[in-house]
């Protein structure tokens, strides 16, 4: 009578039960439960009969392969004359060709600020730097984009960077009913979100300072969020009592 099927990922060394073989790579494992053919990827082993032994097996195999980078850092920061500078740091690179270094104004739709050499294949640490020098005004996002010698790519994980900042203000917060916005960047587009993520009110502000009758809104915790017409300038929590 069959038993159950099991199936075992043989990535790392893996004692295969009814053998004493240890499965690390491809090739015939032999212990006392018999004598199997394996690689490294996704086995699927039936077992049969009362004892351990292995009847048969379906092999999946998948390429295994180092990663280009360890990354050990990536920052992104806003300097006091209003550049960007942007930073990392490797432990290891393989085949490292070069570093793009893009931005975004939504996280979503990028663009390449320049490339910096990479330092091929090496296991010692590695620092590099590059500075935006004309950043969007209100919020920016950072990413690196690694390339290796074959053209195959990965990427970093975002950065956001915010200039700016205090040509806006919020207030009162916590407010009760209305809740005044003054910025010089006009006109603004403005989102209110509750705690669950669910867009609750949205429109337009035309200058100077705006003010946002939110008195319909129950008391607790919301983001406000302020977009000009290409870039996200502020986001913020607002409490309402």
């Amino acid at each position: 009578m069959k038993r159950s099927l099991l199936l075992f990922v043989l990535i790392f060394p893996v004692l295969l039960y009814g053998q004493q073989a240890v499965l690390s790579t491809g090739g015939n494992g032999t212990g006392t439960g018999g004598t199997s053919s394996y690689s490294v990827g996704q086995v699927a082993y039936t077992y049969k009969g009362s004892g351990p032994s292995v009847d048969e097996g379906v092999q999946q195999a998948f390429e295994v392969t180092n990663l280009p980078i360890e990354l050990l850092y990536f920052e992104a920061k806003a300097t006091k004359t209003n550049q960007v500078e942007l930073s990392w740091e490797t432990a290891t690179e393989v085949n490292n060709d070069y570093f793009t270094i893009e931005r975004s104004q939504d996280s979503r739709d990028w663009e390449s600020l320049g490339k910096v050499t990479g330092s091929g294949t090496t296991t010692e640490a590695q620092s590099y730097s590059h500075a935006d020098e004309s950043p969007y005004k209100g919020l920016s996002y950072y990413r690196l984009k690694q390339t290796d010698y074959d053209g195959s790519f990965s990427y970093s994980e975002i950065r956001s960077v915010r200039i700016g900042y205090d040509e806006i203000s919020i207030y009162p917060n916590p407010f009760e009913g209305y809740l005044n916005i003054s910025s010089e960047d006009y006109p603004l587009d403005y989102k209110i979100w509750d705690y669950s993520g669910k867009l609750l009110q949205s429109g337009e502000l035309k200058g100077g300072t705006g003010h946002l009758n939110l008195g319909d809104l129950l008391p607790g915790n919301y983001t406000l969020e302020l977009r000009s017409e290409r870039a996200i300038l502020f986001t913020q929590k607002i409490l309402k009592f």
